[in-house]
């Protein structure tokens, strides 16, 4: 089975290729693909964060004010 570009986003996400992940979001993968975010953040990919942030046309002040208010940044849910 072929990997999809959206699999390939998570992939990415997981080692910590933020070039990669770049090439993938230019390219039309789902940056809302599931646990993609999830992979960059736990492993601390900072720019890749970033990057998938900025392809959502940039919440950060929304990160910020969860993180703020008291967000559990180790909550799972049902996908992680």
């Amino acid at each position: 089975m072929a990997m999809t570009d959206d699999n390939k986003l998570v992939k990415a996400c997981k080692r910590g290729l933020e070039d990669d992940v770049i090439r993938l979001l230019k390219g039309g993968a789902n940056l809302n693909t599931i646990s993609a975010i999830h992979y960059a953040a736990e492993r601390g990919s900072k720019a890749i964060v970033q990057a998938l942030l900025d392809a959502r046309s940039g919440h950060e002040d929304v990160i910020k004010q969860l993180l703020e208010n008291g967000a559990d940044v180790n909550a799972n849910d049902e996908n992680h």
